[in-house]
């Protein structure tokens, strides 16, 4: 028993040296690749928002072509993506935490889009949002299927929120400074989603079409011309 002890310790204090060397290496990669940092931290938005919409489109082709004919419903996607992302980063002040974070719930949502589409040719909404409590609930509505381009795309993700994490950027602001630009971040998003004279406005501007859904095919019509904003307004106008 004593022997089983001891080896569990020595395997325990390698284990933790192993940490600690790490997080050494990953203390120095934020300060000798700060540009590297930078450029993760910067263009991570632009990142998620491309990865989710090729997720959903399937082919680059097909972004491409939205990107050429809705560039400001783009640029929406990714002011909307960058503001939660800031918002993000300011409450963990750990980038690499907030790019894992936002890459999940962004790139489950457009995985789930995507798959609840080719099931039942209806598009995921907001009020969809209550059943997601477990996976069975998901697929309830979504058959998932994996396939090779999903896999190709998941690995693409997770190979940034890898990066990010090695790099290391930090955010260097106190916790307590960083709570209030934060909450003002989270709640520029949610105004313009939820406060008519805010959201009337920027979807004007951005070109985002804000016509009543009250039926499948003008709600089907929105999903294209919207892309993945749609997610959070398309049922709500």
């Amino acid at each position: 028993m004593n022997g089983l002890k001891s080896l569990l310790n020595r395997r325990w204090h390698k284990f933790n040296e192993f940490i600690r060397n790490v997080n050494e290496i990953r203390n120095r990669n934020t300060v000798q690749y700060s540009m590297t940092c930078f450029f993760l931290t910067l263009l991570f938005p632009v990142f998620i928002v491309l990865m989710a919409e090729l997720n959903q489109d399937k082919y680059p082709s097909k972004l491409v072509m939205f990107i050429v004919n809705k560039p400001l419903v783009m640029l929406f996607d990714i002011a909307v993506a960058a503001a939660i992302f800031a918002a993000l980063c300011l409450l963990f002040r750990k980038v690499w935490r907030a790019v894992a974070v936002q890459s999940v719930v962004y790139f489950m949502l457009s995985i789930t889009e995507l798959f609840k589409y080719g099931t039942n040719g209806n598009h995921l909404i907001m009020t969809d949002m209550k059943l997601i409590r477990s996976v069975k609930s998901l697929t309830s509505f979504a058959y998932i299927k994996i396939t090779p381009r999903l896999v190709t795309y998941t690995i693409i993700v997770i190979a940034y929120i890898a990066f990010t994490f090695w790099f290391n950027p930090k955010i260097k602001i106190s916790l307590k400074k960083s709570v209030a630009p934060a909450i003002a971040c989270a709640g520029a998003v949610l105004s313009m989603f939820f406060v008519t004279a805010v959201s009337t406005p920027v979807y004007s501007f951005f070109d985002v079409d804000t016509t009543a859904a009250d039926n499948v095919f003008i709600l089907n019509e929105k999903f294209e011309k919207q892309q993945f904003p749609r997610i959070f307004h398309a049922d709500s106008q």
